[in-house]
This record gives structure tokens, sequence and C-alpha cells, in this order.
């Protein structure tokens, strides 16, 4: 039977909650105050590694905390925070991009983890773990968006112990394991310590191809360019690449559809 929830604030009536997102054994909500007009996330469930983000080492978490803001920042951070917030967690860790206005009208796009960081994959140059969100130097974030359209993050997808970030001008930049090639860095790179450039290339079209939208298993990553291919990188033990074969790739390659399939019988 369905139960109601109910967020632990002070006018639990004036909050609406925008958004949901349940992954593997926890939940992260998305919500607003109307009568203060701030959003802010609230999260439950499983806190692994401190997944959750909401500063505590306790392993359940059964109602839903209010995540304080990142370290050296108080916990009315997300009150100049402006929707959409995208929040993505895998695994054992936890990505979260939120706009945040500063001085009046202007805005700072973050990227914001936290949790299992072994790989490296939270973004930052230590692989230390964080009950508590931290900000990502990722280079085109921090910046004010209205200088920087293109450069916003569409997206960030997270593998097992993987990060990537597609930006609106379809680059992609990831950190942590390459240890399956799910990176597309190359072999002889097992793990990325920092965010990079992660480029896709093709020797008909020549030159960086633009992506447009991308998508991470375990150790393996598909993406989609804007000229309509498709390329897949990483583990394909199970032939789950559909490049043909079993054996894993450490770069992106294109993957073929025939023009025609046979006649079902």
């Amino acid at each position: 039977r369905f139960t109601q929830i109910t967020t632990l604030v002070s006018f639990t009536s004036a909050v609406r909650v925008i958004d949901v997102k349940c992954v593997h054994n926890r939940t992260f909500f998305t919500l607003y105050h109307s009568i203060l007009r701030y959003y802010y996330v609230s999260a439950c469930g499983y806190n692994y590694h401190g997944c959750l983000g909401v500063s505590k080492d306790e392993l359940i978490v059964n109602k839903p905390i209010r995540l304080p803001g990142p370290k050296k920042t108080n916990d009315t951070f997300f009150e100049s925070c402006d929707a959409p917030i995208i929040i993505n967690s895998h695994n054992h860790f936890t990505a979260i991009v939120s706009t945040k206005r500063h001085i009046m009208t202007s805005k700072y796009q973050l990227l914001l983890t936290c949790g299992n960081n072994n790989s490296y994959q939270l973004g930052f140059d230590h692989n230390h773990n964080q009950n508590r969100l931290g900000i990502v130097p990722i280079g085109y974030g921090g910046v004010p968006l209205s200088e920087t359209p293109r450069n916003y993050i569409k997206h960030v997808e997270l593998g097992w112990n993987h990060m990537i970030i597609l930006f609106q001008n379809g680059y992609m930049k990831g950190c942590g394991a390459n240890d399956k090639g799910q990176l597309g860095c190359h072999e002889e790179l097992t793990i990325l310590h920092t965010l990079q450039i992660l480029t896709v290339s093709h020797e008909k079209t020549g030159g960086s191809l633009m992506v447009k939208s991308v998508s991470s298993s375990f150790d393996s990553t598909i993406i989609q360019t804007t000229d309509h291919l498709t390329f897949a990188t990483g583990h394909n033990k199970q032939g789950q690449l559909g490049l043909g074969d079993c054996e894993n790739r450490y770069s992106f390659t294109l993957v073929q559809f025939p023009n025609r399939y046979p006649q079902l019988e």
C-alpha cells in the first residue's frame, strides 16, 4: 500500500516535490519551498560510502534528510539554487548538477559529487570517499552561464566506477576507472585521476565528432553523435557493445547496423 512521505521541514504544507530519483536502494527528492522560494534536495536509503551526501556515517537513513551544502559552505547553499537540479546515482556514488544564483542575476552551474571514490570517479584529485557533496573542478563550470551558454552541463552519466559529463556543445569529460576501456581512453590508461576531455573520431568523417547522448552500464559506454552515428567502448565479454565479437574495446568504435534484416518467419 502506498504511504505518504512527509519531508522534514518547518512548513511541510509549503513544500512541493518537484522530482524524485530512485536508484538501487536510495531515493533523492528535489523539493521547492513555496513560501521561502528556494529549491533543495533531500535523500534517504542506503548510505554506503556516504553516497547520500547527508554528511552522516549512518548506513541506513530511513527518513528524508536535507542535504547540506558542500564543504566550506553553509547549510543554506541550496537556497540560492535554481531548478532544474539534475541528480544521478549509481553503484555507491552520486552526482548533482545545480544552477546557483550569485550577486543578483548572475548564475553559475556547479557539479557536486559524493560517495565512493576508490577509482577517482568523483572528479577530485584524490580517491578518498566523501559523505558530503563537494564541488568538482570541471573547468567549464563556475563561470557565468550567460557568457558560456554552450558550455552548460547537459547530462552526467555514471557507470560502476566512472563518470562522464556531456556538455551542451557536444564535448565530453570523464574520470575514474578505465580498466575495461569504459572511458575510451586507450588500454594503457587504467584510471583517469582527474577529469579529461574524451574524444570520438572516425576515419570517414575526420576530426572529433560532437556527442548527442551518452549511456553507461557497469564497465561499458555507448554514445550517439550529432551525425546519428553510434560508438561503443568498454567491457564486451557478453557482446553487449554490438560489434560482432566479444572483445573489450579501449576506444570508441563505430557500431554497424545492417541495411536490411532477415525476414522474420
